[in-house]
C-alpha cells in the first residue's frame, strides 16, 4: 500500500553572510525527511534563490525573485548575523521584503503559515563590524518584536543546527496531530513504497532520534526556566506586597491591594499562557527520547563490543547528568510552587489564576518525577549491558589463560 504524505515547503531568507547557515538549513531538511517522513507522514522541500531562481528582468532583482517564487511557500525561516544586505525599491534589504511579504500573509491567514527568525549572536571581530548595518539589524529586531514575533538567538552552527531540527520537527508534528490547521494550498500526495518506511531503526536512525528528541526536550525546559525567572520575581514582590497590605488595612491599603491583586494575577496569567506548551511538550519529547535509548540498546550487541565499552559508559554519563538536571528542575519548581500556595486569598482573579497556574506547575512536577524513573531505569539498562561486556571480557581471559597453561603442561 502506498502511503500519503503531505508536502511542506520551507523559504529561507537571508543576506549573503550566512552561507554556512544556509548549507545547514538544506542539511536539516534532508536529514528531517531521512527521518521524520514515516512518523510525521511529512516531507520538507526547501526552496531558495540559488535553486529556484533563474535569470530575467523586472523593477529590480528582489521584483524578479518575488515573482519566481511568489508565495508559495509554508514555513518562513530568515536568518541574520552582521549584514543586512542591499536596499531594495521597497525596503532596507532583500531579506526584509521577503519577510514582510511573508508577514503579510501570516496577516491574512495566520494558520497557512509559520515565520521562523534567527540571529546569530556570536561576538564580532572588530575589523568586520560594520555599524550601519549592525544598526539596521537592530531596527529589525524591534520592529520584530513591536509586530508581536518571537525569535531566537544561536552562538554556533552547532547550536543553530540543533534549535532548527528542533523547531522544524515541532512545527510539522504540530500540524500532522492536527493541533493547529495545517496549509491545505501546498498539500500535495506523494507516493512512496510503504516496504521502505516498515522496516525497524537502526543504529543512525536511533541517534539521530535521541539527538532531535532531547534538544527538542532541553529547549522546551529552557523556555520554562526563561519564562519562570522573568515572572517569578515579579510574583515575589507582589505577594511581598500583599501580605504587608493585608496585615496593615487602611482605607489606602484597601485600594492598593486592590492594584496589587489585578497586577499580580496578570503576570500569572501571562506566565502561565507562556508555559503551557512547553509543558505539554517536553515530557513527550523526553519519552520518546528516552525509548529511542532503549532501541539503542536493544541492538547494541551488534555494534558495541568489549572494545568499545567507553561508549556505555559516555551514554551512562550523560544520563547521570540528565538525572542531575531534573533534581534541579524538580527543586526549583517546588520552591516556586511554595510560593504559589503562600500568596494570599484576596480576589476571585489572583484565586482562579493561582489554582490554573499550580495546576500546571505541579503536573510538570509529576512529569519530571516520571522523566527521572524513566532516566533511571536507562541507567540501569547500561549497567546492566556494562556487566554482560565486562563479565564477557573476564570469561574470555580466563578461557585463555587455561589455554596457554594447557599448552605449556
Amino acid at each position: 500500500m502506498p502511503l500519503t504524505i503531505t508536502s511542506y515547503r520551507i523559504f529561507l531568507a537571508s543576506p549573503g553572510d550566512v552561507k554556512d547557515e544556509r548549507n545547514i538549513v538544506k542539511d536539516v531538511v534532508d536529514d528531517f525527511n531521512n527521518t521524520f517522513s514515516e512518523e510525521l507522514n511529512a516531507v520538507l522541500k526547501l526552496i531558495r534563490w540559488e535553486t529556484h531562481t533563474y535569470p530575467s528582468f523586472g523593477e529590480d532583482a528582489q521584483s524578479v525573485i518575488n515573482e519566481q517564487i511568489k508565495d508559495e511557500y509554508d514555513i518562513f525561516i530568515g536568518i541574520l548575523w552582521r549584514r543586512f544586505g542591499s536596499p531594495t525599491l521597497k525596503y532596507n534589504s532583500g531579506t526584509e521584503e521577503e519577510f514582510y511579504r511573508a508577514f503579510q500573509k501570516y496577516t491574512n491567514s495566520p494558520s497557512d503559515i509559520r515565520i521562523m527568525i534567527y540571529f546569530n549572536d556570536e561576538a564580532l571581530p572588530i575589523s568586520s563590524i560594520d555599524i550601519h548595518q549592525l544598526s539596521k539589524i537592530n531596527d529589525f529586531k524591534i520592529k520584530l518584536q513591536d509586530s508581536g514575533g518571537y525569535y531566537f538567538t544561536y552562538n554556533s552552527l552547532d547550536n543553530f543546527k540543533s534549535l532548527l531540527r528542533s523547531h522544524l520537527y515541532k512545527v510539522i508534528k504540530e500540524w500532522s496531530l492536527g493541533k493547529d490547521i495545517s496549509p491545505k494550498r501546498t498539500t500535495e500526495l506523494v507516493k512512496m513504497d510503504e516496504e521502505v518506511y516498515s522496516e525497524e531503526l537502526g543504529y543512525w536512525d536511533f541517534d539521530d532520534l535521541i539527538e532531535t528528541k532531547f534538544a527538542e526536550c532541553s529547549q522546551y525546559l529552557e523556555e520554562i526556566s526563561t519564562a519562570t525567572t522573568c515572572v517569578a520575581e515579579q510574583i515575589q514582590r507582589k505577594a511581598d506586597e500583599l501580605t504587608f497590605e493585608s496585615q496593615n488595612i487602611t482605607s489606602y491599603s484597601k485600594q492598593r491591594i486592590k492594584t496589587i491583586t489585578a497586577e499580580t494575577a496578570k503576570y500569572m496569567n501571562q506566565y502561565s499562557t507562556k508555559i503551557d506548551s512547553p509543558i505539554k511538550n517536553w515530557i513527550i519529547s523526553y519519552e520518546q527520547g528516552i525509548k529511542a535509548m532503549e532501541g539503542l540498546l536493544h541492538i547494541s550487541n551488534e555494534f558495541i563490543d568489549t572494545d568499545k565499552i567507553d561508549d556505555l559508559y559516555s551514554s551512562k554519563n550523560v544520563l547521570e547528568e540528565m538525572l542531575v538536571a531534573l533534581v534541579g528542575y524538580h527543586t526549583s519548581m517546588s520552591d516556586y510552587c511554595t510560593v504559589l500556595k503562600s500568596m494570599p486569598r484576596m480576589s476571585q482573579l489572583l484565586i482562579i489564576a493561582q489554582r490554573q497556574l499550580l495546576a500546571k506547575t505541579t503536573t510538570l512536577l509529576k512529569d519530571i518525577e516520571k522523566a527521572q524513573s524513566l532516566a533511571q531505569n536507562i541507567v540501569n539498562l547500561v549497567n546492566q549491558k556494562i556487566w554482560e561486556l565486562e563479565g564477557q571480557t573476564v570469561i574470555s581471559l580466563d578461557e585463555n589463560i587455561s589455554l596457554f597453561q594447557a599448552n605449556e603442561g
